[in-house]
């Protein structure tokens, strides 16, 4: 308890990403120093020297942003920002959102992320359902890969601990009228025992293997119009251990995952419009011998964008959505059971710049064909002051609607679900300087009407809207220069959160989370970095009390070679209650520009 009192008191005095940026995370171009949103931005030069195996490695460096996993090296990963629960944030890559309707909370599995074509990543914290939707309650990954003109092929080769192979491939460049960037990866590994083997006298590996492809080609009619086609193919299989003990068979699990989608972009009066529309097609396929059933999601969805520059110091944004969802569960007796539903959507965001003032605002409408219609809206306003310094802040509504499964679960279903609302409103201060910069953010959320599993499994399966929470906290990150060759980043995240209808702390959210990152540079051909993660104390189901742990990690990065090493202080400890994490590991990683 000391230690975690005396770590979390050193990181207060310390910070993070004081430079400015160019996102679009918001659907409109703009630098962060003018988006009244809470947002943090990860370069693909940080991706990188990082030394990060996995997407929720990178993602945890940042405040506000947790994630849990049932075991590690492939297994289900839950994503939290600014503890909002699964479900309730949205990951989008190039513009395509990564939804699965064949999960039980339209979540998509985070752990399936391919990091090796990543070029930025931008999180949005808090709210975005007015320019998405249901699932952007909580907040929004916006990823990038790399886009280019110029002819470049990374390929990249890595081997490790646990068996551990990897290799992966980025290609971009252009002919004529024709772009393309090109990316993937293969991943196997024999893994670990996800169930915690000092638990069981009969532990087995539980092997890995995953495959990514993804593709961006884009056709150039005119400086004013394009065609662009994209698609994501994911395959990945894991052996996945029971709830009780280690299993020796019929616990594989498999996910396939195709997505495609196709967009025509122009401009239109006089440039003042640039008009995009879409269609998307996402494909889930998932088998877990575990159950008697597997599982397919399907999403069609058409999307038209409108950015209006309507003069120099405002920029609208128009939307309209169709998104038709689908599930089936086949059982082993070759019974189907099919569901589906469709959302119909319309919103307008604005945003105003004057001088050194920002403003935004924005309404959506939304019918889903399961109940009727709900709105959202947004405002947020920001002022730069002297010497950069950035206030900010927001207030907005959000909501998740039941999801297919919870809607029809069971033999006695709950169609009369509502869906989940929330408020939410936040103030963040930014003071950057050349050596030392803070950003600090106050964020509360209080959700109602929220979505509850309230049978019993495999008897009595039911959904009920029944709960209500509160969730606040606050933000630091620190960003320390100490010389020309040090750099010392730091982030703190409390939150506080309460079960408004029990007094319980909601469930696998820790009051405090801290990550501290030291960077030595002597050139650009060799970095050193040491991480340190401090996790504090958590609640599981059944209000299982889950110890706090710190945990480190060192990456050295020398040319085109990487050396990294994975919990050095080989901790024994567990995310989630009963399964298992890896011990001392070590990886080295090659990477060749042609």
């Amino acid at each position: 308890m000391k230690r975690s009192i005396l770590f979390t008191t050193l990181l207060i005095p310390t910070l993070v990403f004081a430079d400015n940026y160019i996102v679009t995370a918001e659907k409109i171009s703009k630098s962060t120093k003018e988006t009244s949103n809470s947002i943090t931005v990860i370069t693909e030069d940080q991706i990188e020297k990082s030394g990060a195996q996995s997407f929720k490695d990178i993602i945890q460096s940042i405040p506000g942003v947790y994630i849990s996993s049932n075991g590690s090296l492939g297994g289900i990963s839950t994503l939290r920002i600014r503890g909002a629960s699964t479900g309730f944030s949205k990951v989008v890559i190039d513009g395509l959102e990564m939804n699965d309707s064949s999960n039980p909370d339209y979540a998509f599995e985070i752990n399936q992320l391919d990091i090796s074509n990543i070029e930025q990543i931008e999180v949005l914290k808090g709210s975005q359902s007015v320019i998405y939707g249901s699932e952007a309650i909580g907040g929004v990954i916006k990823i990038t890969t790399k886009q280019s003109k110029e002819k470049k092929t990374n390929i990249s080769l890595t081997a490790g601990s646990f068996n551990t192979k990897a290799m992966s491939f980025s290609s971009t460049g252009s002919k004529n009228k024709v772009s393309y960037s090109l990316g993937g990866s293969f991943y196997i590994t024999d893994g670990i025992s996800s169930y915690n083997e000092k638990r069981t006298v009969h532990a087995e590996k539980d092997r890995y293997n995953r495959v990514n492809l993804k593709s961006l080609l884009k056709y150039q009619f005119s400086k004013k119009s394009s065609l662009s086609y994209q698609a994501h193919l994911l395959k990945s299989d894991l052996d996945i251990d029971s709830f009780g003990a280690d299993k020796e068979s019929g616990d594989n699990s498999s996910y396939d995952q195709n997505l495609h989608k196709l967009t025509y972009s122009t401009r239109l009066f006089k440039d003042l419009l640039k008009s995009d529309l879409s269609y998307a097609f996402t494909d889930v396929y998932r088998n877990n011998e575990a159950q008697p059933a597997t599982f397919r999601g399907k999403n069609k969805k058409v999307t038209w964008n409108g950015t209006h520059y309507v003069q120099k110091s405002l920029t609208a944004l128009y939307g309209l959505e169709y998104d038709y969802q689908e599930t089936t569960q086949k059982f082993s007796g070759s019974t189907n059971i099919e569901k589906s539903t469709d959302v119909s959507s319309a919103y307008v965001s604005t945003h105003f710049t004057q001088d050194k003032f920002f403003f935004d605002l924005g309404l959506r409408q939304d019918k889903h064909q399961a109940y009727d219609s709900h709105s959202t809206y947004k405002v947020g306003a920001g002022l730069n002051l002297p010497r950069n310094i950035v206030l900010k802040s927001t207030y907005a509504t959000g909501y998740k609607a039941p999801t297919i499964y919870q809607l029809n679960i069971g033999a006695n279903p709950n169609h009369n679900l509502r869906p989940t609302e929330s408020k939410s409103y936040d103030f963040t201060l930014i003071v950057p300087h050349s050596i030392a910069s803070l950003e600090l953010s106050y964020f509360n959320f209080d959700y109602k009407n929220q979505i509850k599993y309230t049978g019993t499994w495999g008897v009595n399966d039911k959904y009920d809207n029944i709960d209500e929470s509160r969730i606040n906290g606050y933000e630091l990150a620190i960003n320390l220069s100490l010389n020309k060759y040090l750099s010392w980043d730091n982030g703190f995240t409390y939150t506080k959160s309460k079960d408004k209808m029990t007094g319980l702390d909601l469930l696998k959210t820790p009051k405090k989370v801290a990550r501290s990152i030291l960077t030595y540079s002597h050139n650009e051909s060799f970095s050193a970095a040491t991480t340190f993660k401090y996790v504090g104390e958590r609640f599981d189901f059944g209000q299982k009390r889950i110890p706090s742990y710190l945990v480190g990690d060192m990456v050295f990065n020398y040319e085109n070679i990487q050396a990294r090493v994975a919990n050095i202080l080989n901790k024994e400890y567990e995310d989630t209650d009963t399964y298992g994490t890896p011990d001392r590991s070590y990886y080295l990683s090659y990477k060749l520009e042609l």
